[in-house]
């Protein structure tokens, strides 16, 4: 399942927005983001509204379960394969993020 604040960071991230650019947009602070992304407070209804307007997604959308994530079955690893096998999915992530981040970037 795919929570909130992973679908906030998701979107904001694949609009190109750093924090504090969607909170300026919003009306929050960045640390509201932040507090959102990490799942350690809930917006109210009225900033998820105005956060699927912003993104222009339906509600449902922005809180829907993610049925597409795949599950992984790591049984008989070690423990330290498992941290390794995760060192390379998050390097794989933030590698991803980064050319994301390249395509979208204004040419000079």
């Amino acid at each position: 399942m795919i929570y909130f604040g992973e679908r906030l960071k998701q979107l904001r991230i694949e609009a190109g927005y750093s924090q504090l650019d969607l909170a300026q947009v919003l009306g929050l602070s960045r640390s509201a983001i932040c507090y959102y992304e990490k799942s350690k407070r809930n917006p109210s209804t009225e900033i998820i509204v105005k956060i699927s307007e912003f993104f222009d997604i339906p509600v449902d959308s922005l809180l829907e379960i993610d049925n597409n994530r795949v599950t992984l079955d790591v049984t008989g690893l070690t423990g330290e394969e498992i941290k390794s096998l995760q060192r390379t999915i998050d390097k794989y992530r933030k590698n991803h993020e980064k050319e994301s981040k390249a395509k979208k970037a204004p040419v000079k």
